[in-house]
């Protein structure tokens, strides 16, 4: 199901089940439902320590020049490379998240370090040839890179918050529709996702398994 299916698929259960229900806004549907999902996938990271490739999405985004004083770094003056917007929430297992970074013309990923030890890593007789980055107040920072484009990929919390920070302006990666994009949850977790969102809701629902794994659920009679 795509993100608009998703919601009107929800919206329909809920007429289903309460008439007398008041309408709940799409977005704010389609929040408790990145909320349940963002559970479910966490669940399942923690259980088996991995993801499908199917859970991860990538995009390509415009850096700019800038101050590392702006980005609240203690050695002032120096000039970093600074995504232009701040990076949406992703999921991550034990403090280690699901984010990669790699560069769009030779696909070289990039290692995270934290910010206060990038004058340690800089003339570190191994690291001081990797390609360094960091997440400052929610933007990525490259510490030893001019490049202004650069992919990334996680497991988003909610896939809609990358319409508009991805560059739809290079000719590296296609510009992509969230709106039509699909949730990408076996009918397993889909239908698990479903239950919390009406729990969340407060309002009563049984899912019968789904048989066809198209991750279409019917209601229990």
């Amino acid at each position: 199901m795509t993100v608009k299916e998703t919601i009107d698929y929800i919206q329909s259960l809920i007429k289903n089940i309460d008439t007398e229900t008041g309408i709940y806004e799409d977005r704010f549907i389609w929040k408790v439902f990145t909320t349940a999902k963002a559970k479910v996938l966490t669940s399942r990271l923690r259980r088996f320590n991995t993801l499908l490739r199917t859970d991860y999405t990538t995009i390509c985004i415009k850096l700019e020049t800038s101050l590392s004083h702006e980005c609240e770094c203690f050695v002032h003056g120096c000039k970093v490379m600074k995504s232009i917007h701040p990076i949406p929430k992703y999921l991550t297992n034990r403090n280690v998240g699901t984010l990669s970074i790699f560069s769009p013309l030779n696909n070289k990923s990039y290692t995270e370090i934290d910010q206060e030890d990038w004058l340690y890593y800089k003339d570190h007789d191994v690291y001081k040839n990797e390609l360094l980055f960091s997440i400052v107040n929610d933007h990525i920072i490259l510490w030893n890179s001019k490049s202004d484009l650069l992919l990334i990929s996680a497991v988003w919390e909610d896939i809609t918050e990358l319409q508009d920070i991805q560059d739809c302006d290079n000719s590296y990666f296609n510009c992509l529709n969230f709106m039509k994009k699909d949730v990408n949850l076996p009918a397993d977790l889909f239908h698990n996702a479903i239950q919390i969102v009406f729990d969340q809701l407060n309002l009563p629902l049984q899912l019968k398994e789904d048989q066809t794994n198209d991750s279409n659920a019917e209601i229990t009679q």
